[in-house]
């Protein structure tokens, strides 16, 4: 087994139907990926210490140092893109990385960069969400990987956008200094402020406290990579 200091997290991704959107929109997309992952990018600068990369127009991939932070990074991107109207499928894995790019992250190779965009071209149409981890994992480890794909998967296709906006605003802290309250995110809505009742609303029909419990647990799976199980 690898250590988990030396595995990595790359998630690989693209907009759903994007085909579909009138062409402004889709001549937007690539800077409307920059920017709403910066916004990721400047709550967490040094798990996410690259840029985005887009391929194709809609598709993007990102490397995460940590993977045990990688689920609530993702899930943020995720969550502000909906909240734009922009669904994204996305396939995340957890493996060793040969070399970064610093200069473009379409040029960084390893497994974990070959097994994500593989894993994200087997998903079809009904499937948004995927998960991996190294596959000389435990078979408890990619069953517990399994599961948690399937319930991030159930979030994507239940959220609305008012309750993924209402999900960004409070998972963007998960694993960071930062700080948030119902009644700040209430305050930041736009077009207009909404009170903190409906914030809640939101919140509690996206299933929060399931979703927090999920990122928990995935980072406890990250980290019991290094530990034996036993069927191991």
């Amino acid at each position: 087994m690898v250590e988990l200091s030396k595995l990595h997290a790359v998630a690989t991704g693209d907009i759903v139907e994007s085909s579909d959107l009138p062409a402004d929109r889709r001549r937007q997309l690539p800077d409307r990926l920059r920017s709403t992952y910066e916004t990721v990018q400047q709550t967490a600068p040094e798990e996410l210490p690259y840029e985005l990369a887009i391929t194709g127009g809609d598709g993007w991939q990102c490397y995460v140092r940590n993977p045990a932070t990688a689920l609530a990074r993702l899930l943020h991107f995720w969550t502000l893109l909906y909240a734009q109207g922009l669904p994204s499928r996305m396939a995340l894995v957890v493996d060793t990385v040969d070399f970064v790019s610093e200069e473009d992250l379409n040029e960084s190779d390893g497994r974990a960069f070959r097994r994500s965009g593989r894993l994200l071209s087997s998903l079809n149409g009904e499937r948004w969400f995927d998960g991996a981890l190294p596959t000389d994992a435990s078979e408890a480890h990619h069953v517990a990987s399994e599961c948690i794909g399937e319930l991030v998967d159930l979030f994507f296709h239940e959220w609305t956008e008012a309750q993924a906006r209402a999900i960004a605003g409070m998972i963007g802290t998960i694993g960071t200094e930062r700080e948030i309250t119902q009644e700040k995110i209430a305050a930041q809505w736009t077009p207009e402020p909404v009170t903190r009742q409906a914030i809640n609303r939101h919140l509690k029909r996206a299933h929060w406290n399931r979703v927090e419990r999920t990122v928990t647990r995935f980072e406890h799976l990250c980290h019991s990579l290094q530990t034996p199980t036993l069927d191991e």
